[in-house]
C-alpha cells in the first residue's frame, strides 16, 4: 500500500494494523496532509510510542479540529520524558489555551518545555506565569518564554502586554544578551 495515495481512512487502517514501523511513520506523515477528525484516536494511541510519537504529533498538529488538541491534552497527564515534552511542544505550536493550567503545573520541572509552550500561547494566564517565573531564582527559561510571548502579543496588537514582558526581561537578573534582546524588541 502506498500511503501517499491513500485516504485518511486507509491510513488509519495502517496505523491500527500490523504494518511495519516505516509504513506507519509514512502513514502519519500523510495524515498530516489529509488527516481528518476520524484519524485522531489512532494517532493519539501512538503518542506514547517513542518511535512514532513525533510522527503522530505532527499529524495531530495539522488536523484542523479542536479534538486534536484535546487528544494531546489528554495524553499530557499520561506520558513522561521525551514523549511528554513533545506533547508539551505541540500544545504550544497549536497555541492551545485550554492546556495552560496543565502547562503551568509542569513549570517546576525545568526540562518539561512548559515555559516555552506558555510563551507560544501567550494568553493572560500564560503571561502571568511567565512574569512570575522571571522573578524566580533562575529566570533564564522564563526570559526566553517572555521574549516569545512579547512577540506573539505584539503580533496580536496587544502592545501593552508586549511592553510589560519586555520591561520585565529588562529588569530581571539575567545575562546582558537578554537585556539587549528585550531592548531591541521594544
Amino acid at each position: 500500500m502506498n500511503p501517499e495515495k491513500s485516504s485518511s481512512a486507509d491510513l488509519v487502517k495502517i496505523l491500527e494494523g500490523d504494518a511495519d514501523l516505516q509504513l506507519k511513520a509514512r502513514a502519519c506523515q500523510h495524515l498530516a496532509i489529509v488527516g481528518d477528525e476520524a484519524a485522531i484516536p489512532a494517532l493519539a494511541k501512538l503518542l506514547g510510542d517513542v518511535k512514532l510519537a513525533d510522527f503522530a504529533r505532527c499529524a495531530l498538529e495539522n488536523i484542523p479540529s479542536p479534538a486534536a488538541a484535546a487528544a494531546l491534552r489528554e495524553a499530557l497527564g499520561k506520558l513522561q520524558g521525551s514523549v511528554r515534552a513533545g506533547v508539551v511542544n505541540s500544545l504550544g505550536v497549536l497555541r492551545d489555551r485550554e492546556a495552560v493550567p496543565a502547562l503551568i503545573s509542569l513549570v517546576p520541572q525545568a526540562d518539561s518545555g512548559a515555559l516555552a509552550a506558555l510563551g507560544q500561547i501567550a494568553d493572560d494566564a500564560a503571561v502571568a506565569e511567565i512574569l512570575k517565573q522571571l522573578a524566580g531564582a533562575d529566570p533564564r527559561q522564563a526570559a526566553h518564554a517572555a521574549l516569545k510571548a512579547a512577540q506573539v502579543a505584539a503580533s496580536e496588537d496587544r502592545a501593552e502586554v508586549s511592553a510589560k514582558l519586555l520591561e520585565a526581561v529588562g529588569k530581571a537578573k539575567l545575562p546582558d544578551y537578554f537585556h539587549s534582546a528585550a531592548n531591541t524588541a521594544k
